[in-house]
């Protein structure tokens, strides 16, 4: 046989429900409202520090931090530098160094991978190119970009005919060096 039941309601258990959380706080009433008085004010104090860090950042001067596009060329500026290393500041030697070195083992795969390697550098300029004009437009930033990312296409572009070539005719890679064909020769003329 089961315990008789206490509540016949829904009504009578939370009545006595009621009666008993009375009843402990009024035991207990010393340390529950300690305890309270303890998290408002810890929640206080951040409401405050909050308030003031957000009154710090308002009143910081505009002048210490740069403008998106400025932040953005300094990227690629950083970029462009690492190419710099790269070729050893000389495109038309680089670019030179390369053929002579394709027309010596006559092996597409490094010539392939020179391209790739000058990708590697003009893939990061056009997407700050794109970050710059979206932020400022067409200005001195976005000039500035377009001269740096020419500069790399042209280099890209000389080792692309130079893969071209070979593609065609692996003979005429040389043939074209000794008669001076290729654009990056033209333009050390």
């Amino acid at each position: 046989m089961g315990r008789q039941r206490k509540y016949f309601s829904e009504a009578e258990k939370l009545a006595a429900n009621r009666q008993k959380s009375k009843k402990y706080y009024e035991k207990c009433k010393d340390s529950i409202n300690r305890r309270r008085r303890r998290k408002y004010a810890r929640i206080q104090q951040k409401r405050i520090e909050t308030a003031r860090k957000a009154q710090a950042v308002e009143q910081e001067p505009v002048s210490k931090s740069k403008p998106p596009a400025a932040t953005w060329l300094d990227e690629v500026l950083r970029v462009y530098r690492r190419f710099n290393t790269f070729i050893k500041s000389d495109p038309i030697a680089h670019t030179e160094a390369i053929c002579l070195q394709f027309i010596s083992n006559q092996d597409m795969h490094e010539l392939s991978e020179s391209v790739d390697k000058i990708e590697h550098f003009l893939g990061p300029i056009s997407r700050y190119k794109n970050h710059i004009y979206m932020c400022s437009g067409v200005g001195p930033e976005w000039n500035k970009t377009v001269a740096l990312a020419k500069l790399l296409e042209k280099t890209q572009s000389w080792l692309q005919e130079i893969e071209l070539t070979a593609m065609e005719d692996l003979e005429f890679v040389e043939r074209n060096y000794n008669a001076k064909s290729f654009e990056f020769q033209k333009v050390s003329q």
